[in-house]
């Protein structure tokens, strides 16, 4: 299936080869589109076509700064979610207490990202976009669980893309499993972590370039039990291991992420100590 904006036309039209199987057609107002209908042929309902429809109405909306309503009632329910989701995100970040400068820093862009653009839960967003990561401890604090990413040559966190699910915590911990088999996961901090703004260089994922881009990272504290069993994530990575909590920072070869894993054994130290009371 294919979709594209029929800016001439005034519609956002989906395809099934050249077969047109649905659309979303748009008003021009004075300073923006207003959807009043989106129709799916009943052959091809159900498969989440009319949702595409109207985000890709969103994302256009947002490349050539065009102001959204929607008089179509489906449409509407869309963006509503949209928005709600976002403020959702935005809520939690404002929340969330800065442990140090560059969290205070990296705060304040998160939420001015948030507030400029409509969509920074997908990767649809080339600038910048939301991912999950996790600090995986054992239940003695005394190591950590790492994988070697094969992208990055390097042993990592864990951790992942929000692919539009702005529930970050659902996402870290669908990323903990599916990298390394672990299914008996505790979540043990009270919502974020800790949050960072990272840099990623282009490079290649599947054969496709990946321009350079920002991830706008919260990553949550879990344990696990050291004796269950791990599993590597062939297209992902190409081991997992526990590793002792003073060797985390020496064992990568990112020297970006450095001063981030040192960040959060800081702050699992002062975890342990308020946890031993």
């Amino acid at each position: 299936m294919e979709i594209k904006l029929k800016k001439e036309e005034n519609r956002i039209v989906a395809y099934d080869n050249k077969k047109e199987i649905g659309e979303c057609q748009l008003i021009e107002t004075e300073d923006g589109w207003n959807i009043i209908h989106t129709g799916v042929d009943s052959k091809y309902q159900g498969q989440g076509i009319a949702k595409k429809l109207v985000e890709c109405v969103i994302e256009n909306s947002e490349k050539y700064h065009k102001k959204l309503i929607a008089q179509c009632s489906y449409a509407k329910k869309v963006i509503e979610n949209r928005r709600s989701d976002r403020r959702n995100l935005k809520a939690q970040i404002e929340n969330y207490k800065p442990y140090n400068e560059q969290e205070e820093k990296d705060k304040e862009m998160m939420i001015q990202y948030i507030n400029t653009f409509e969509d920074v839960v997908t990767r649809k967003n080339k600038m910048c976009h939301f991912t999950a990561s996790n600090w995986i401890v054992n239940q003695e604090r005394t190591k950590v669980l790492m994988i070697y990413h094969n992208i990055y040559k390097s042993w990592a966190w864990t951790g992942g893309h929000a692919d539009g699910n702005s529930d970050l915590w659902q996402v870290a911990l669908k990323e903990a499993k599916e990298e390394t088999g672990l299914q008996d996961l505790k979540t043990l901090s009270n919502g974020i972590y800790g949050i960072q703004i990272l840099t990623v260089d282009s490079h290649r994922k599947r054969g496709e370039f990946i321009p350079s881009h920002l991830h706008l990272d919260c990553c949550f504290l879990l344990e696990a039990d050291e004796t269950e069993v791990l599993k590597i994530k062939k297209d992902e990575n190409s081991g997992v291991k526990w590793i002792d909590i003073d060797k985390a920072v020496d064992i990568t070869k990112e020297e970006n992420m450095k001063p981030i894993y040192r960040k959060l054994n800081e702050k699992l130290a002062n975890y342990v100590r308020r946890e031993n009371g």
